[in-house]
């Protein structure tokens, strides 16, 4: 299969401005073992005025390096037909089996919409295991002026009700898409509103650092045991990024929630 033209870098999506942007561009997580595996979905639901345009999705995965390791293009798809791409069926087709690393997703129109005109465009992953014991969806995060100094500025994300106690753990995920290195820190807050902060930790440029609370902070559970394991959770970035927090069962190592973090923008 040849390689599609590269992506453009994020310019955001807004369907209803009178300039009428045409692409939605996104960052999620692929994960690919012998047992784990990750699905794009996207579901092209409302196109008004004019239903006869087009989507097509076109995906690139990157593991530390500017160019991408491996690239997919579907074909133009209508409104109401969803699309399901199953990453190791993209992976194979340039001789890779295993992945952990950032998916650029971009959905692109076939056309400008005109003024007044309004597209809904839904684009999600979901990672599971072959036995069936761990599911879960998570949605695609868009980052607008992603390249640009001007407008990305320093990121700080939290997620309140984070979990670390004797039953169950909860794991970081961080995506860092941008060309370069950052450093990343998390403040683990109680509910009386002391915290601890972590020292800074390297997160390598077009790569994804996945780590349990515990790799930032070494004492997060005796830290939030008078609170009964549940705390509140800030990370710091230098620009922003695409972050999830997983919760997992100890016993069974098992996933059984996942969630992107919110950005704050200053």
């Amino acid at each position: 299969m040849a390689n599609p033209a590269p992506l453009r870098p994020v310019i955001g999506y807004r369907p209803n401005d009178q300039t009428g942007e045409r692409w939605l561009s996104l960052w999620a997580w692929g994960y690919e073992t012998d047992s784990t595996h990750t699905t794009i979905h996207m579901a092209p639901t409302t196109f008004t005025r004019d239903t006869t345009d087009r989507v097509v999705l076109k995906m690139q995965c990157f593991n530390q390096r500017v160019a991408p390791v491996a690239v997919y293009e579907s074909e133009p798809r209508a409104p109401g037909q969803h699309l399901h791409v199953a990453l190791r069926d993209v992976l194979a087709t340039h001789g890779l089996r295993g992945f952990d690393g950032p998916l650029q997703i971009q959905a692109s129109l076939m056309r400008d919409p005109r003024p007044g005109e309004s597209r809904a465009i839904e684009v999600w992953a979901t990672t599971y295991t072959d036995d069936g014991l761990m599911s879960v969806s998570y949605p695609s995060v868009g980052l607008a002026g992603l390249l640009s100094r001007s407008t990305t500025g320093a990121g700080i994300q939290y997620v309140p009700g984070v979990v670390v106690n004797s039953e169950h753990d909860s794991e970081l995920v961080v995506l860092n898409p941008y060309p370069r290195d950052f450093n990343v820190a998390i403040r683990l807050y109680r509910p009386s509103g002391v915290y601890l902060r972590s020292p800074d930790l390297p997160i390598s440029r077009l790569s994804v650092l996945h780590e349990p609370l515990a790799h930032f902070l070494p004492n997060a559970l005796d830290w939030l045991a008078p609170a009964g394991g549940i705390g509140t959770l800030m990370t710091e970035t230098t620009y922003k990024m695409v972050q999830y927090l997983l919760v997992l069962d100890r016993r069974t190592g098992r996933c059984s929630a996942m969630d992107h973090l919110l950005p704050i923008y200053p």
